[in-house]
């Protein structure tokens, strides 16, 4: 009777070892953290914005680098300036089959294409013009054999 409690005292002890070795589990505390919602800015936001603009052109001021537009339908068109940085590059359509790419806006401002009526499409991110095409781009009718 003496071995089998001390047989059994042993199997106790060294289960007991076992199971203190298992690290145990513990989830850490559950804080509540309040959200918080980030608005960018409305100017940050428009500037993100990229797209573009057509209309003809009303008036050129080549020296201050402005264009006024008449932009929308014919109804409705209404002015539009726009600011023509040093970095804006020009393209300009002559035909359907000849265009001048790459154009400085000094050039660009100045050439005999871009004068009242003409069409032009700007390129734009937020308010900063990118690039200015003048002239309509036809497209090419597809052909079905």
């Amino acid at each position: 009777m003496k071995r089998f409690l001390a047989s059994a005292l042993a199997v106790l002890i060294g289960a007991a070892v076992v199971m203190a070795d298992e690290p145990k589990k513990v989830d850490p505390p559950k804080t509540e953290v309040p959200k918080t919602e980030v608005k960018p800015d409305a100017k940050a936001e428009k500037k993100k914005k990229k797209g573009g603009v057509a209309g003809k052109v009303k008036s050129i001021d080549a020296e201050k680098g402005v264009m006024v537009l008449m932009v929308g339908k014919k109804d409705a068109a209404v002015e539009k300036e726009v600011k023509i940085g040093d970095d804006v590059k020009f393209t300009i359509v002559v035909s359907e089959t000849e265009k001048k790419e790459g154009l400085t806006a000094k050039e660009g401002l100045k050439s005999e294409h871009l004068k009242a009526g003409a069409e032009v499409q700007l390129t734009m991110d937020g308010d900063k013009v990118t690039a200015v095409t003048v002239g309509k781009v036809k497209k090419k009718k597809k052909t079905d054999k």
